[in-house]
Formats: C-alpha cells, structure tokens, sequence
C-alpha cells in the first residue's frame, strides 16, 4: 500500500497516516480546528497521485473532490460530487486559509464525505458510489 498523507487548512497542518485509526485521529483534529474557526475547511488525503478533497466541521454537508495528477503544479484532473438542486445557495468553507465557496448542489451529506475519505484510504480508488462529474 503506497503511503498516505493528509493535509488541511492548505499545508499548515501535515501527517503521514498508516492505519484507519491514525487517519480518524488526523479528522477528528482537523474537525475541532473547524469547528473552532467556526468555517469548514479543506482537509485532503493523497495517495499515489491521486487525492480525495473534503471540508470537515460545523454543518451537515460537505464539499468532495477526486483529483488525478500533481495538484502543486496546476496540473490535477478533477470530479466533482453533483448532488443536490442547482438553485441551492453557496457552500463556504477555507481553502488553503483563504475564504472559498461552492455550489451548494456540489456538496453530500458529512457522513457520505467521512465514508469516501475512509474508502478512499482503504482502496487508493475514487469511490465509485458517489455521483461524481468530471470538470
């Protein structure tokens, strides 16, 4: 298994995770940091090349991404969940420290984004359950 990594609140906070224990511990840190900022904020494991995007914190929805590629150059392939209606309003969260939002209909339920970023971290593979859209 190639080693994993996380990430959130841009690079300001880093780790190496080996097991599902280790990767938990790492969410639920990155969660209280969230919730303290009272904004949800990126959090992000890589594995090979491939990464999967969530904001974790306050709030019942979360924003997820796949990415394909080397992300620092620019380079990254990206899927997008689709769910929801598209006159639902803004997602605001931090990326990388810096104020972002998304389509709200971009987002799942926090329980969906916790389960992929666990799937994720067990089979290195998008998870194929959610309903992605290449961008």
């Amino acid at each position: 298994m190639p080693s994993r990594e996380v990430c959130w609140d841009g690079n300001r906070n880093r780790a190496v995770v080996l097991t599902l224990h280790e990767l938990t511990r790492e969410l639920e840190r990155s969660m209280e940091e969230a919730r303290a900022a009272q904004i949800q904020m990126d959090f992000v494991l890589t594995a090979g090349d491939c990464s999967l995007l969530l904001t974790v914190g306050e709030g019942d929805r979360s924003f997820v991404a796949f990415m394909r590629g080397p992300v620092e150059q620019g380079n990254a392939l990206f899927d997008y969940v689709l769910d929801g209606q598209e006159e639902d309003p803004a997602h605001p969260f931090l990326y990388g420290g810096s104020y972002s939002e998304v389509d709200f209909n971009r987002t799942v339920p926090s329980g969906d984004a916790i389960k992929a970023v666990r799937e994720f971290f067990e089979t290195g593979e998008k998870p194929g359950w959610l309903p992605w859209e290449a961008v």
